[in-house]
């Protein structure tokens, strides 16, 4: 797993992010209103740049800066590193540490690492995709939609069953306007459910798990 930061730390990031959002209509003294603001809730020393866009922040429980292009390095107590970037265009948002990996993007593409013992979802549009490598796993999960929710989980199971997962018994549910079920095969764990509510278009989610 990802490792966690202080409150503190954590505090003075999500207030960052917020105040980023505002810097390009900030004036020199809403700029140090700003950073007047995150000391006082995180504590430690704040430099925002309005010019560029980029900030950082300083605190006894550890450090973050990010850049006008979204990249960003933050440290906690122990001198651990978590590296990154967020593209406030296309949504996507990447994060690097000692302990693994995580992305996330809005997309309508298979993610590069999908394995290939794991049956491709074909007929479903994907309209986001988030990848996580870790220490202890990796873990893949898409959402997206079909124009026939109950023809994709008939051939979407049968493609599971035929690449040997079998489905636990278990942890099959369904329900007016859900539906979920869990295959495995000894190495993956896929996880598939459709939600449908006040007959929206049906979204579905499919996952899928390793321990390694």
């Amino acid at each position: 797993m990802l490792r966690h930061h202080s409150n503190t730390t954590r505090l003075a990031v999500v207030i960052a992010a917020g105040a980023a959002v505002m810097l390009s209509a900030c004036s020199d003294a809403a700029e140090s209103g700003i950073e007047q603001l995150i000391e006082q809730q995180g504590g430690g020393n704040v430099d925002i740049n309005s010019d560029d866009g980029s900030f950082s922040i300083q605190t006894e429980d550890g450090s973050m800066t990010i850049d006008d292009e979204g990249n960003f390095v933050i440290t906690d107590e122990n001198g651990e590193t978590i590296t990154g970037n967020a593209d406030g265009e296309d949504g996507s948002f990447a994060v690097e540490s000692e302990d693994g990996s995580f992305s996330s993007s809005s997309t309508s593409e298979l993610p590069e690492d999908w394995p290939s013992e794991v049956p491709t979802p074909d007929g479903l549009t994907i309209t986001t995709a988030t990848s996580m490598d870790a220490t202890d796993g990796s873990a893949i999960q898409l959402s997206g939609t079909t124009d026939d929710a109950a023809s994709f989980v008939a051939g979407y199971t049968a493609d599971l069953e035929r690449s040997g997962f079998t489905a636990e018994a278990d942890a099959v549910y369904e329900g007016e306007e859900n539906w979920a079920a869990v295959y495995e095969n000894g190495t993956y764990t896929v996880v598939l459910n459709v939600v449908a509510f006040g007959g929206e278009t049906p979204v579905v989610g499919l996952g899928v798990f390793s321990s390694q």
